[in-house]
């Protein structure tokens, strides 16, 4: 390393292995330590200066950037293994100022320079190492936890002046860069990463649970700067972004990639819970034109709202809403996956939410908006679901949510609020109906799906009616929840199997003959038993979205083993009963031969596409092979002629040409892939002419 001349590439490779070397040493004194053996003098006692001083060297400006990126490299390695003690005043001086220095390449924003090359983001991902570590072991240093483990002391531990420069100059100029909304938070669309936010994960994995609660904390607090400083969000906002996106793009990066720390901060640490509280309520508020808070505004019946009014604040609701699921994306894994999140937060929200809920205002409807998709990250956190299978969340807890799953049914069936909500109260829905019924003899999916299923016959009544668009979007969301219900059921099983063989065969029927009974009516009910009063194309839409909704249901990834055999036996005989319309026709060639409906064609591939072949069984696998091709062969004919004007062949809101062409294909494909020898000659030549 000392003569290394300049010859870049082998004084790279003697950075590189510089840092090799001192960080073994590191790793033999930090066993020493943990069985009690001092070792004295310092083995590098000899090499650190030099080390120190000609690595700070070569990580300079004016060096070339392949060197700069080992040398800075080799540097990070080394100071992790070098005690104060064993350097010079000025040394530890160069320490220090060459790592603000390091610091300051990774804030600044790489756009601004044009756009960082593959070479610059390799030496930025090694100064965020570097300084990633220095904060983690600065931050961590005066912890008991740090000092309780047995391990060899560096100059982050034993020197104050390193330790105080690194946890206040560079803490808060990386704090700071990573709330820049110029720099976009953790990165671009494009998958391009923040390096000074890489750095605070870093930070968190290094030292524990106390650089994690300092990084969270700084993070959460810029994020709710920003929320309630920012007065005018349109005229604040860089590139229809808002500047509180930057910092909760931050703290989510720090929290998916930190390490375990981030997420029991964020939760456990008493300031940042409250942060975090206050954080979703300013994401709740809004402001009217008067200044006030929504929040402490009085809603009564003696309270007169004028039209005009009631149009703006809906106007402002709405404003309020798109800003806070610019923020929600990034705060929910704080909420989901694996995080220790405590059952009382899970409480807290749901008391929240069941006071507004049905929301009867524009002020409880932004509550409800922001607050329900933090229930589904709860309920679908992993570790929540195992505290509900061992039965340690609580009576109270199960009787809420069972009693929230009838009004987050009623929320997603309304087609007037915000649908991404309306998204989230399906979530909550599904996992309430599958993990969180405590009494495994009881079931109130029934009870929803009986909703659910009056639902969609009082829209196809309404469509009967007017036929708007409106009616059909509220026909596709009710269809679409019963799919939900009985999608739950039937991974719960047990006492819940027979709900979802009623929504089953509820959802094919109505997909393949355009009518079905029912189910769990009193008294049996067809539905569009006068399929006179529906438009061609707006039956053809039903028969389309019935078919979505079961391939919906069908595509779950969740619960045993048997349930979705279970569904296919279910839905199979009224599917293959269209295909039985056409036994004449199957002495001559398949060309010949009329298609299916679409409905049953789409349903049988979703059937195809989500299921073994081996469950569907030899004699039916042959069955659907001949009706898919059937259908594929009259749907890529008539596909050809553009000017025909049947109903069954125009095009739909709700499934276009490339839609079913897609699902014919790739049930094709599997054919051909998986059961070859089921394919007849014919089948082969009449798709392969198409």
């Amino acid at each position: 390393l000392r003569g290394y001349g300049s010859d870049a590439e082998k004084a790279a490779a003697a950075a590189l292995a510089t840092g090799t070397m001192f960080s073994s040493s590191e790793r033999s004194l930090s066993q020493a330590a943990r069985d009690g053996v001092v070792i004295y003098p310092h083995p590098l006692q000899e090499y650190a200066s030099d080390a120190v001083r000609i690595l700070c060297d070569l990580a300079k400006e004016d060096k070339e950037i392949s060197l700069r990126v080992a040398a800075v490299t080799g540097l990070g390695a080394s100071l992790l293994a070098v005690p104060s003690s064993i350097l010079a005043k000025d040394e530890i001086t160069m320490i220090q100022q060459e790592l603000v220095s390091l610091s300051t390449q990774i804030a600044v924003n790489n756009e601004a320079n044009g756009g960082a090359s593959c070479s610059n983001a390799q030496y930025e991902y090694a100064c965020s190492r570097v300084i990633g570590s220095a904060l983690g072991r600065c931050l961590a240093r005066k912890a008991e936890e740090v000092s309780s483990i047995a391990r060899a002391g560096c100059v982050f531990d034993d020197n104050e002046d390193t330790a105080s420069t690194i946890s206040n100059q560079v803490f808060s100029a990386m704090i700071e860069s990573a709330a820049s909304p110029a720099g976009g938070g953790e990165g671009g669309d494009d998958g391009s990463k923040r390096h000074d936010v890489i750095a605070l994960a870093n930070a968190c994995e290094v030292g524990g649970q106390i650089s994690s609660e300092q990084v969270v904390s700084g993070l959460l607090s810029s994020v709710l700067q920003k929320l309630t400083t920012v007065e005018d969000t349109s005229a604040a906002q860089s590139g229809n972004e808002h500047p509180a996106v930057a910092p909760a793009k931050a703290l989510s990066y720090v929290i998916r990639n930190g390490g375990n720390g981030p997420a029991v901060a964020f939760h456990e640490t008493s300031s940042n819970k409250e942060a975090s509280r206050d954080v979703i309520e300013a994401l709740c508020t809004y402001k009217d034109k008067e200044g006030r808070n929504t929040t402490n505004r009085q809603v009564g019946m003696s309270k007169l709202v004028l039209p005009n009014e009631i149009e703006r604040e809906g106007k402002d609701a709405a404003h309020q809403i798109d800003l806070a699921y610019q923020i929600l994306p990034h705060i929910l894994p704080a909420y989901g996956n694996d995080a220790p999140v405590p059952l009382a937060t899970l409480q807290h929200i749901i008391v929240s939410v069941s006071k507004v809920m049905p929301p009867l205002s524009q002020r409880d409807n932004v509550r409800v908006s922001v607050m329900l998709p933090l229930v589904a990250a709860i309920l679908g956190n992993s570790l929540m679901q195992q505290s509900a299978r061992d039965d340690e969340m609580g009576a109270s807890i199960f009787d809420q949510l069972e009693a929230m799953a009838v009004s987050v049914a009623d929320y997603s069936l309304c087609y007037d609020w915000d649908p991404r909500a309306r998204s989230s109260a399906s979530s909550c829905l599904f996992l309430i109906l599958l993990h969180y019924q405590r009494d495994k003899a009881k079931c109130i999916d029934h009870v929803i799906s009986e909703d659910c299923i009056s639902a969609v016959g009082q829209c196809i009544k309404g469509n009967c009616e007017e036929g708007t668009q409106r009616s059909l979007e509220s026909l596709r969301s009710s269809l679409d929840l019963c799919a939900v219900v009985g999608s739950a059921a039937a991974c719960r099983g047990g006492v819940s199997s027979p709900t979802a063989d009623a929504v089953t065969r509820f959802l094919v029927e109505l997909a393949c003959k355009g009518e079905t009974q029912a189910p769990f009516a009193e008294i049996p009910t067809t539905l569009v038993k006068d399929s006179t009063c529906i438009e061609p194309s707006a039956q053809h839409d039903l028969q389309l979205m019935a078919a979505s909704s079961f391939g919906l249901m069908i595509s779950v990834q969740n619960g045993g083993a048997f349930w979705r055999q279970r569904m296919v036996h279910n839905a199979l005989p009224s599917i293959l009963a269209m295909n039985a319309s056409n036994k004449a026709a199957e002495a001559g060639p398949l060309s010949a031969m009329s298609g299916p409906p679409i409905g049953a064609l789409v349903v049988a591939c979703h059937v195809v596409c989500c299921t073994p072949l081996v469950v569907i069984g030899e004699q039916r696998t042959k069955e659907l092979i001949n009706m898919i091709a059937r259908g594929f062969v009259e749907f890529a004919n008539a596909y050809a002629n553009t000017d025909t004007n049947e109903p069954n062949k125009s095009s739909s809101h709700f499934g276009g040409w490339n839609d079913l062409m897609s699902g014919l294909l790739a049930s094709m494909l599997k054919f051909f892939s998986v059961s070859p020898d089921a394919v007849s000659a014919d089948v082969c030549v009449s798709v392969c002419l198409c």
